[in-house]
């Protein structure tokens, strides 16, 4: 009973190629990832700077209610409406800032992950570039070099008994 030969090329190649591949969607998820964290980042610290405002605009609108003598039930319930609202905006700026700072600390170990990923994956594509090479292409070279003497020797032989 004749085995057949398991294609050893294809699984050199095989493993070269999954190697480069594990490194570039790695490093591509993780850059990916970096991208989305900063950009929350940066919509957290609008997100502030917006209230900052709105919450200095409130205590000047305060001062001016103070200072007046007579304030009508209708400026009341506006000045309390928008204290409502600036503490509603806060509170949901400061869930923002906590995801925020949750997915941070959440890409270090995604850093960690990026690194031993793409280790492995340089690892497996070098050695499975290596395993073609030494043997695969070297064996196929050297049988190329072979049959180009043999058939170098072959040719003067054919061309002197052509002119015989």
């Amino acid at each position: 009973m004749d085995i057949p030969q398991v294609p050893t090329d294809n699984l050199y190649k095989f493993k070269a190629i999954v190697g480069v591949v594990i490194v570039a969607i790695v490093l591509g998820f993780t850059v990916t990832r970096m991208i989305d964290v900063e950009l929350q980042t940066i919509e957290v610290e609008t997100q502030i700077q917006k209230n900052e405002i709105n919450s200095r605009q409130l205590v000047k609108e305060i001062e001016r209610f103070e200072r007046k003598s007579i304030n009508t039930a209708e400026e009341i319930n506006s000045l309390d409406q928008k204290r409502v609202q600036l503490a509603e905006r806060n509170a949901e700026t400061r869930g923002n800032l906590n995801k925020a700072r949750f997915h941070l600390r959440n890409i270090y170990g995604l850093l960690i992950l990026a690194v031993v990923g793409s280790v492995i994956g340089y690892r497996m594509a070098k050695v499975g570039f290596q395993e073609w090479l030494i043997h695969v292409q070297q064996p196929q070279d050297a049988l190329l070099a072979l049959q180009v003497k043999v058939l170098e020797k072959e040719i003067p032989n054919q061309s002197q008994l052509a002119d015989s």
